[in-house]
C-alpha cells in the first residue's frame, strides 16, 4: 500500500506522510544516494546517525556488476543494503545523460527492479540534458513511451513506481510530458535533467522546470526533484512544490574537498575554522582534518555535509508547520545572487498563491523587493480585487501608512455612513474594515524604504482605477498631522462606537468584510438590524447577531466565521458552487453533522477558488447545507487527494455548539 497524506501546508510546501509498505517517510524528504561500489557513508549510518527514513540507490550500477546483481536478486535490496527504511532504485538514466552508453533496455531494468524488490522503482527514461528543442522533444516522446511500457510490464507489481518527467529547459515540453504521464497512474513523479542547471547555479531555470511539471501533474502524488542536493536550495524547491529530492552531492563534494553550509560551500583548504557546530566540527579543526589521509578526510566531509543537509531539512519541515517557510526562503536566497534571481519565477506562475494558506501564525517579514513576489501578497491582492466592493456614494479619505496598528486606533477614526477610510499599505490601499485581516496588520516592514513607498503609490493607483467611481469625493492625507487636523475638523475625537445596538457604521464594515472574504454579494445578507458585541479587552467586534440569531464571530486574523444560520443566508446569495465543499456520499453526512471532519475522499465538488484556511460551506450533492468548516487544502487538492482531512468542521445543522 502506498499513501501520501498532507498534514501541514505553507506556500507550496507540504509537510506530510508518505506511507509505503507500512513504512512512514515524513515529507519533504531527502534521499541520500548510495553507490554500492563506493560506500563513503553506509546505509546503516544514514539511518542511525542522521535519521534517514529513505534513500535511493542505482539499479543499473548493481545490474552491471555480476556479483552485486546476484546478491541483490538473492537477498532483496533491503537486506543487500542493510537498510530498514524506504528504498528507491534509479534506472541508469543519469549515467545516460552524462554520455554513457547503457547496456540495458528499459524492459530489462524494470524487470530487474521487480526481482530486487525496492519500495519504489524508477523506469529507464530518456534524459533530456543540454540539447536543442528538437532533440528535447524526442526525449519527451521516448520517455512517454517508456512510461507506458513500464505500466504494461508491472500490472501486478508488488512494488510502486515513480515516473520521470523530461523536457529540460523547455517549459512547454515539460508541461506536455507531465500531462501525458500524469494520467498513467504512477505513485510518484520526478522531474529530471535538473543537475546540469543546478551545477551552473541556474536556480531560476530549475524552478521553472519544477513548476511547469507541478501544475501539470496530479496534486495527490509526491513530486521528486532529481539531483537537488544544495542545502541552500532546499527551502525554495520545497516552496514551489518538491516533496522529495535526492542527491549524491554530499559525497561528490567531499571527494573534491568541499565543505557544505546553508550559505554556500567552502574548500577545506581555505578554512581556518569550521563555521559549524555539528558533532564532527566541534571536536576538530580544519588544520587537523587536512592532515587526515584521503579516505578519512573524504569521509569526514561527507558526514559533515550530511549533518548540514539533514539539519536544513528539519528546519524546512518546522517552517512549514509554523508558517514561516517564506522567511526561510528569503534568508537563504540572500546567500547567492542566483537564488535571489530565482524569485522572478513567481511572476510566471502566479497560480502558486492558490495553494498557500490565506492566514498564518507567523507575521509577514519584509526583507527586500522580492518580498512583494510572495504568495501572501499576490493572494491578498487577488482576493481583494476580485471579491471586494465598497458602498457607493461615500467620501473616501486615504490615510498614510503607519507602523502602529490597528490603524483605526492609532488615527482614532472609523468608517461612517458618509465617510470611508482607507490606508495606504504595500499590499493594497486597504479599506479600514479590513485592517485586521492577515497580512495587513501582521507584518514587519523596513522603515523608510523607498521601494515600499513606491509599492504603496502603485497600489493606490490600482485602487483608484478599480474603485474610484464608487466615491463622490476623494481626499488623500499624506502625514499624521494632516490626519489629526482632519479628525479634529470633523469633531470625531473622543467619540467612540457603543458596544451594541444597530449601527450603520458596523453594518457597512461587515458588508465590506463579507464581500472580501466570500465574494460579492455576500455582504447583502446583513440588514439594518445587525447587532454586535465587542471584546471588553480589545474593543474589537467579537460576535455579530441578527436580532436573536448568532450570525458569526471574528477570528483573531480579522476574518469572519459564519454560524450555520448565517451560512444558510450566504448559500442563498452565492451562486453554486461558490464557497461550497460538496460531500458526495450521503452515508457520511450524519458523521459530519456529528462534528466529524470532511475527508477528501468524500469531496465530490467544490468552489475552484477555495484556498487553504478559508471558511467554507459544507453541503450535500443536492446543495443542502450540512455545516460550516475551515478548508485544509486548496480546491485542486480537495478534488485530487484520496487520503486525509479536507475540511475541519466547525459547526453543523445538527449542533451549533462547536468552537468558533
Amino acid at each position: 500500500m502506498c499513501v501520501f497524506e498532507v498534514v501541514r501546508k505553507d506556500v507550496g510546501g507540504r509537510f506530510g506522510k508518505f506511507v509505503v509498505n507500512g513504512k512512514v517517510v515524513r515529507t519533504p524528504a531527502l534521499l541520500p544516494v548510495i553507490n554500492p561500489n563506493r560506500l563513503i557513508v553506509s546505509p546503516q549510518e544514514l539511518e542511525k546517525d542522521f535519521g534517514a527514513e529513505v534513500l535511493i540507490t542505482n539499479a543499473y550500477i548493481i545490474w552491471r556488476n555480476k556479483d552485486l546483481r546476484e546478491r541483490a536478486e538473492a537477498e532483496g535490496i533491503h537486506k543487500f543494503l542493510d537498510f530498514g527504511g524506504v528504498v528507491f532504485t534509479d534506472s541508469g538514466a543519469y549515467q545516460a545523460m552524462r554520455g554513457k552508453e547503457l547496456e540495458v533496455s528499459n524492459r530489462e531494468i524494470v524487470l530487474f527492479q521487480e526481482k530486487i524488490n525496492p519500495d519504489v522503482g524508477i523506469f529507464l527514461d530518456a534524459p533530456t540534458g543540454d540539447v536543442g528543442y528538437v532533440e528535447a522533444e524526442r526525449t519527451v516522446f521516448d520517455t512517454i513511451e517508456r512510461a507506458k511500457e513500464c505500466k504494461e510490464l508491472t500490472g501486478d507489481s508488488k512494488i510502486f513506481w515513480a515516473c520521470p518527467v523530461q523536457g529540460g529547459v523547455y517549459p512547454d515540453l515539460v508541461s506536455y510530458c507531465a500531462e501525458e504521464v500524469g494520467g498513467l497512474g504512477f505513485d510518484v513523479y520526478c522531474v529530471g535533467s535538473l543537475v546540469t542547471r543546478l551545477e551552473a547555479y541556474e536556480f531560476g531555470v530549475v524552478c521553472e522546470q519544477l513548476l511547469s511539471a507541478r501544475f501539470s501533474l496530479p496534486f495527490n502524488r509526491p513530486l521528486h526533484g532529481f539531483g537537488i542536493g544544495l542545502p541552500s536550495f532546499f527551502s525554495l524547491s520545497v516552496a514551489i512544490g518538491c516533496d522529495f529530492f535526492d542527491s549524491a552531492a554530499y559525497a561528490l563534494y567531499a571527494q573534491k574537498g568541499r565543505y557544505m553550509s546553508v550559505h554556500g560551500t567552502y574548500y577545506l583548504a581555505e578554512l581556518d575554522e569550521f563555521p559549524c557546530s555539528c558533532p564532527l566540527c566541534v571536536d576538530t579543526t580544519p588544520e587537523e582534518v587536512r592532515r587526515f589521509d584521503k579516505d578519512e578526510r573524504e569521509r569526514f566531509l561527507a558526514r559533515h555535509n550530511l549533518y548540514v543537509s539533514f539539519e536544513e531539512l528539519r528546519l524546512v519541515r518546522q517552517a512549514i508547520r509554523e508558517g514561516w517557510l517564506w522567511e526561510l526562503v528569503q534568508e537563504r536566497a540572500r546567500s547567492h545572487p542566483r537564488l535571489l534571481e530565482a524569485f522572478n519565477v513567481f511572476k510566471l506562475y502566479p497560480e502558486l498563491e492558490r495553494f498557500d494558506p490565506v492566514t498564518k501564525k507567523s507575521a509577514f517579514f519584509y526583507s527586500g523587493q522580492e518580498s512583494f513576489l510572495r504568495t501572501e501578497v499576490s493572494s491578498f491582492r487577488h482576493r481583494f480585487y476580485e471579491n471586494y466592493r465598497p458602498e457607493k456614494g461615500r467620501s473616501l479619505v486615504v490615510l498614510p501608512y503607519s507602523e502602529s496598528k490597528p490603524f483605526s486606533k492609532f488615527y482614532n477614526v472609523w468608517n461612517t455612513k458618509d465617510i470611508h477610510f482607507a490606508v495606504m499599505t504595500p499590499f493594497v490601499c486597504v479599506p479600514l474594515e479590513l485592517e485586521n485581516v492577515y497580512p495587513v496588520s501582521q507584518n514587519v516592514f523596513v522603515r523608510n524604504d523607498v521601494l515600499i513607498y513606491k509599492e504603496m503609490e502603485e497600489q493606490f493607483g490600482v485602487f483608484l482605477d478599480r474603485f474610484g467611481s464608487y466615491y463622490y469625493d476623494i481626499k488623500v492625507l499624506y502625514d499624521v498631522s494632516s490626519v489629526r487636523g482632519f479628525v479634529k475638523s470633523l469633531r470625531l475625537e473622543n467619540k467612540g462606537k457603543k458596544a451594541g445596538g444597530s449601527a450603520w457604521d458596523y453594518l457597512l464594515d461587515l458588508k465590506g468584510l463579507l464581500n472580501f472574504q466570500f465574494g460579492y454579494p455576500a455582504g447583502d445578507i446583513f440588514g439594518e438590524n445587525v447587532f454586535v458585541r465587542l471584546s471588553k479587552r480589545t474593543g474589537k467586534i467579537k460576535e455579530i447577531y441578527d436580532e436573536e440569531n448568532l450570525l458569526g464571530v471574528l477570528r483573531m486574523d480579522g476574518l469572519f466565521i459564519p454560524s450555520v444560520y448565517c451560512a444558510e443566508l450566504l448559500k442563498n446569495v452565492l451562486d453554486y458552487p461558490k464557497r461550497r465543499v460538496v460531500v458526495g456520499d450521503d452515508e457520511v453526512i450524519s458523521f459530519i453533522r456529528a462534528g466529524r471532519s470532511v475527508f477528501v475522499k468524500f469531496v465530490e465538488n467544490c468552489d475552484p477558488k477555495i484556498r487553504p484556511k478559508e471558511e467554507v460551506l459544507i453541503v450535500d450533492k443536492s446543495d443542502r447545507l450540512v455545516g460550516v468548516g475551515t478548508s485544509f487544502l486548496s480546491a485542486e487538492e480537495l478534488l485530487s487527494f484520496d487520503r486525509g482531512v479536507g475540511v475541519k468542521t466547525r459547526s453543523t445543522i445538527r449542533e451549533e455548539k462547536k468552537s468558533y
